[in-house]
């Protein structure tokens, strides 16, 4: 149900769209401000909607946007960014989006949701952030489309960073997680273009699972404390 209750003036929302029906996110009408990133048919979405929506090419899934977010707006971007995806109950669960949308953009100390941590480590241990993480398939019967048996986390970091990997005790699962400005000028615009660059070429690949395990390691964030 759409709220019009829903401000977060000091917040820009960022909204990755596939196929979920706009009835999932309508809360998104009652933002002040929002973009939406759809990779899906924009005939299924509302004249409103569409005013705020950039269509893309489905290739490198929600880490994309959020690259090319920052990619695009590195010098003028808001004080608090908060990257959601449409369906969000598959990640998070909140009685209300207004909680939810409370949650994901109240930052904390370290500059980044605090809200969200005790929604951390419900996954089977194989899914979390050792330093050895791959993927073969995702979902399961889905290959990843550039998967091979020695790219691993760790490895993918160092060839990326040039730094060690170093495990955090925070997984923002989805990607979902809301960001200051500040860290996100911790690295170069350069940067996050060199991250993104492997996403243009697949629909399903491997860094958007080590991505979303190392927003501390890119972000710089040393503690959540």
């Amino acid at each position: 149900m759409q709220d019009k209750n829903l401000k977060f003036e000091n917040c820009t929302f960022v909204i990755s769209r596939f196929n979920e029906e706009e009835s999932s996110f309508s809360w998104a009408k009652g933002l002040k401000n929002y973009i939406i990133y759809n990779k899906g048919n924009p005939n299924e979405l509302s004249k409103e909607i569409l005013s705020h929506t950039i269509n893309k090419e489905n290739y490198g899934k929600d880490v994309e946007c959020i690259f090319s977010y920052i990619i695009d707006n590195y010098n003028n971007l808001p004080e608090i960014v908060a990257f959601i995806q449409a369906e969000i109950k598959p990640h998070y669960y909140y009685p209300s989006s207004a909680q939810f949308l409370k949650a994901v953009s109240t930052i904390g100390k370290s500059g980044i949701s605090e809200g969200l941590k005790n929604n951390i480590h419900h996954a089977p241990p194989r899914h979390l952030n050792f330093s050895y993480f791959n993927l073969k398939e995702w979902p399961s019967g889905n290959l990843i489309e550039n998967y091979k048996p020695e790219y691993t986390l760790s490895k993918w970091w160092q060839d990326n960073s040039g730094e060690e990997y170093v495990p955090s005790s925070r997984i923002f699962f989805g990607c979902i997680f809301g960001v200051s400005k500040h860290l996100i000028l911790r690295r170069p615009r350069e940067f996050y273009i060199k991250l993104r660059e492997p996403l243009l070429q697949y629909k399903n690949p491997i860094e958007t699972h080590f991505v979303e395990r190392a927003w501390p390691n890119i972000f710089k964030i040393e503690s959540f404390n």
